[in-house]
C-alpha cells in the first residue's frame, strides 16, 4: 500500500490526518474533475509538510522522508489502536460525512436554480403585463 510504496513505517497516530487529506483529495477531485494521487506527503499536516518544504529550500538534495519532523500529539490521551475494523468503520463515517456534505451542497444548488428560474419567470410576467398595457395605452390614442 502507501506506507510500502513511500517508504513508510504504519503510525496509528498519523492515521486520521492521513484519512483527512485523502478525503479532502476525494473532495476536490469530484467536485474539480481533475484525478488525484496520494504522494509522499499525504500523512503530514499542513504545518509539517510546510516544514519540510522549507527544509527543502534550504538544502538539496531534499531529506529523505524519514527525516520528516516527529508529530505532535493532538491530544493528552494515548493514541487508540485502529484495528482494520475500526479504520474501516472510520473510513465510512468519513465517506458518509462527505457525502452528506455533497447531498447538502447539491440541495442547496438545486434551491438556488430553483429561485432563480422562480424570479425569471415572475420577471416575464411583470413584462408582459407591462407590454399589454402599453398596447392598451397605445390603442386608446
Amino acid at each position: 500500500g502507501w506506507c510500502k510504496k513511500f517508504n513508510k513505517q504504519e503510525d496509528e497516530a498519523r492515521y486520521p490526518t492521513f484519512v483527512e487529506n485523502f478525503l479532502s483529495m476525494e473532495k476536490f477531485a469530484q467536485e474539480t474533475g481533475k484525478e488525484m494521487n496520494l504522494n509522499e506527503y499525504a500523512d503530514c499536516t499542513e504545518a509539517e509538510f510546510l516544514a519540510i518544504q522549507k527544509e527543502k529550500k534550504k538544502s538539496e538534495p531534499a531529506p529523505a522522508p524519514a527525516t520528516m519532523p516527529k508529530p505532535v500529539p493532538v491530544a493528552s490521551a494515548p493514541a487508540e489502536k485502529l484495528t482494520p475494523q475500526k479504520m474501516l468503520e472510520k473510513r465510512l463515517e468519513a465517506e458518509a460525512k462527505v457525502r452528506a456534505e455533497t447531498e447538502a451542497a447539491e440541495k442547496k444548488r438545486q434551491e438556488a436554480k430553483e429561485a432563480l428560474m422562480k424570479a425569471q419567470a415572475e420577471a416575464r410576467a411583470v413584462a408582459a403585463k407591462e407590454e399589454e398595457e402599453r398596447r392598451k395605452e397605445i390603442e386608446k390614442e
